[in-house]
């Protein structure tokens, strides 16, 4: 196919490109990625996991060589995103030029750098909150056969567990990754999380289709979800309740046990 044939048609579209009040990207700093985040993502999980995303069996003797391999992955995976981020959030403050990332005293390189470093800081922190989340959903599903089960096959475990990595880079203040991160999460589970949401300990996601997380919701510790729940912003759960159906249930604390 010759090229003139589709010169009117490029043209048309390239000539769009300069309409005002459009919604392209042109001229600024480059964008995040959302294929470079979803990678992010599957590394963080299998740290916070291992051995559950690998055919290679991760035994004691290669599972610390093989944890900072992914930690140093991550962190210059992630430390790249961030800068992007950075520098079109200073962009869109008049603050950078992106040019050089220095106007008016503000690097954002070392800006990303320490970000990076400190959502780094938290991963450890963000692996117990998980292993409380998985026993909670293992705990409270009759169904769950195992701890194995739950964590590579349940869809509202997958949700806490992004939701919980979106919320600690929300905290940084790194604008468009944590919204990014939660609506991959969303278009993989069906389950909408603002990534602002403050979500106690030991929390399960039941089923988990039609459930949405307002950004200020504040969730206490041992808290269900049923389906076709919808906690706005604003909302304040205590603890230890079922939420089915956007309606709050007392629960006891040893609701079920399971051997």
């Amino acid at each position: 196919m010759k090229f003139e044939k589709i010169d009117p048609f490029s043209q048309k579209l390239i000539d769009s490109y300069n309409i005002k009040g459009g919604v392209n990207h042109i001229s600024g700093p480059s964008l995040p990625s959302r294929e470079s985040i979803e990678q992010i993502l599957i590394n963080i999980e299998s740290i916070m996991f291992p051995g559950f995303q690998s055919d290679e069996t991760i035994d004691e003797y290669i599972l610390g060589y093989r944890t900072r391999e992914k930690l140093n992955l991550i962190f210059k995976d992630l430390y790249s995103e961030i800068k992007k981020s950075m520098c079109f959030k200073l962009q869109k403050e008049r603050l950078c030029n992106c040019s050089d990332c220095s106007t008016q005293n503000i690097d954002c390189s070392i800006n990303a750098l320490e970000l990076t470093h400190n959502f780094m800081s938290t991963l450890t922190d963000v692996r117990s909150e998980l292993l409380l989340d998985a026993g909670a959903a293992l705990a409270g599903d009759p169904a769950a056969a195992s701890m194995e089960e739950v964590i590579l096959s349940y869809p509202g475990l997958k949700a806490v567990v992004i939701h919980r990595i979106a919320h600690e880079l929300y905290k940084l203040g790194i604008p468009l990754m944590p919204r990014m991160i939660s609506e991959y999460a969303h278009s993989q589970t069906g389950i909408d999380i603002h990534p602002g949401a403050s979500i106690g300990k030991s929390f399960f996601i039941d089923h988990g289709t039609g459930v949405v997380i307002g950004e200020t919701t504040v969730i206490g510790d041992n808290v269900i979800l049923g389906g076709e729940t919808i906690v706005g912003s604003g909302t304040t759960i205590g603890g230890n309740v079922w939420i089915i159906k956007s309606r709050i249930y007392n629960r006891p604390i040893d609701y079920i046990t399971k051997n």
